[in-house]
C-alpha cells in the first residue's frame, strides 16, 4: 500500500486483502489511532485542524461513502466525528 501512487490505487489494493477477524468491531479505534499519529507528527496539519475551532466537520464525498463520510446529504460521517474528537483532545491539551 505504501507504494500506491494515489489514494484510489491504495483503495483498490485494500479491497484485495483478507481482513483480520473482528475488523468491523475495531476499525474505528484504528482510524482514531492513525489520525492521532498523523496530527501528533505534523504540526502544520495539527494547526489547520485546530483552526477549525468548534466547527462541525463533515467528510463530504462524491464516491458514495456513507459510512466514513456523507454523500448526497446521507451518511454516518465517522471520519468527521473522529476528527472532531481528536481536535477536542488537542484543545484540552493546549
Amino acid at each position: 500500500m505504501r507504494l500506491a501512487k494515489t489514494p484510489g490505487w491504495a483503495k483498490r489494493i485494500g479491497r484485495s486483502v483478507k481482513l483480520i477477524e473482528n475488523w468491523e468491531g475495531i476499525k474505528e479505534s484504528i482510524m482514531e489511532e492513525l489520525l492521532r499519529s498523523k496530527f501528533d507528527n505534523n504540526e502544520l496539519i495539527r494547526e489547520k485542524l485546530l483552526a477549525t475551532g468548534d466547527a462541525f466537520l463533515e467528510e463530504g464525498n462524491t464516491w458514495r461513502d456513507r459510512e466514513w463520510g456523507v454523500y448526497n446529504g446521507q451518511g454516518k460521517n465517522k471520519l468527521g466525528f473522529l476528527l472532531m474528537k481528536v481536535r477536542d483532545s488537542y484543545n484540552r491539551m493546549y
